[in-house]
């Protein structure tokens, strides 16, 4: 993706990141998904440094073929206002690993009882319901990890994103959300 800089004059630095790359043109958007996939692949390299098993089942989830929609929408937002730079590929990445913990949990028996994912077995009916709690769990620090080391990010811009993400996890977000789907059928 490095190769897909532009000539030095034709960069334009976000406002809030002065210091960030600009990796792509305006007008060149269907690399958008390469460019997370790509990192998501990088960033997948380490998913099974001390258990084999547990990557397999983080790669199974955060890998597998989805639309990447979420993180291709903050890549557009980012370059309608100033360009994709590598911290946003990082939150890009962040946020489809989050996504996908999220489908994992969801699919759980305890939570949907999905056996198919995308038409392939669910993270838990292919790596057993333990293993993919830890994946959902793994996946999740590792996109605050990946957002604590954000390249070409200020410290204070790496605090922000945490901070911005576990509050969109927490009571008040997706953790909230996922209690209401699971409770409000069953109190009616």
């Amino acid at each position: 993706w490095r190769s897909m800089s532009v000539p030095a004059g034709d960069r334009a630095s976000p406002s809030w990141n002065p210091n960030a790359q600009v990796l792509m043109r305006r007008d060149v958007n269907a690399t958008h998904r390469d460019l997370l996939n790509a990192r998501l692949l990088e960033i997948s390299e380490g998913f099974g440094a001390v258990s084999e098993p547990l990557g397999a089942a983080m790669g199974h989830a955060a890998l597998s073929s989805g639309k990447r929609f979420r993180g291709t929408l903050l890549l557009l937002a980012a370059e309608a206002s100033g360009g994709v730079c590598e911290t946003m590929v990082d939150a890009a990445a962040a946020i489809e690993m989050v996504h996908a913990a999220s489908l994992v949990f969801d699919d759980l028996p305890c939570m949907d009882d999905a056996k198919l994912r995308r038409g392939k077995p669910a993270t838990h009916v292919a790596h057993g319901e333990g293993r993919a709690v830890l994946a959902g769990i793994a996946l999740i620090t590792e996109a605050m990890a990946v957002l604590a080391t954000a390249r070409a990010a200020s410290p204070q811009t790496r605090a922000s994103l945490v901070r911005i993400l576990t509050r969109a996890l927490g009571p008040q977000g997706l953790c909230a959300g996922q209690d209401l789907d699971l409770h409000v059928e069953k109190d009616r």
